[in-house]
C-alpha cells in the first residue's frame, strides 16, 4: 500500500530586485501524489480560487502538479494549501516557489524577504 502522508520539499527561485514593491511569491508549482481523478482536481480547483491572493490554478492529471500563481501583493499561504490538500489525501512530494525579493542577514541567518513573506536561507 502506498502511502498518501504528504511530504513538503521545498525548492525557492529567488529573483533579487531593486524595487520593494515588486518583492513577492508569484508562483507556487507541486507535484502531487494522488490528484489523479477529476474530482480531486476539480475540488482543489474550487478551494484554490478561494484562498487569497491566488490568481491563476492550473492541475495537470497526467503530471499529478499543481500551479498557483499569485496578484500582485498577495501574501503565501503554505498553510492554507495543506488545509485544502490533506483531506483529500493529496499528497505533495516537491514544492517549487518563485518569487521576488532581497537577501537580509539578521541575527547571524540569512532571510529571503519576499513582499511580506520570508524564507530562511539555508
Amino acid at each position: 500500500m502506498i502511502s498518501r502522508k504528504p511530504v513538503w520539499v521545498f525548492l525557492l527561485l529567488a529573483t533579487a530586485t531593486a524595487q520593494p514593491g515588486a518583492a513577492q511569491v508569484e508562483k507556487v508549482a507541486m507535484r502531487t501524489t494522488g490528484i489523479s481523478c477529476g474530482i480531486c482536481a476539480g475540488l482543489s480547483e474550487i478551494y484554490f480560487r478561494r484562498l487569497p491572493g491566488v490568481d491563476q490554478v492550473k492541475i495537470s492529471l497526467s503530471k499529478e502538479a499543481i500551479m498557483l500563481t499569485y496578484k500582485p501583493g498577495a501574501t503565501f499561504d503554505p498553510e492554507g494549501i495543506r488545509k485544502i490538500l490533506q483531506p483529500l489525501e493529496v499528497g505533495v512530494t516537491q514544492f517549487q516557489i518563485s518569487a521576488r525579493g532581497r537577501i537580509e542577514a539578521q541575527g547571524g541567518k540569512q532571510f529571503f524577504q519576499a513582499g511580506k513573506d520570508k524564507f530562511e536561507v539555508l
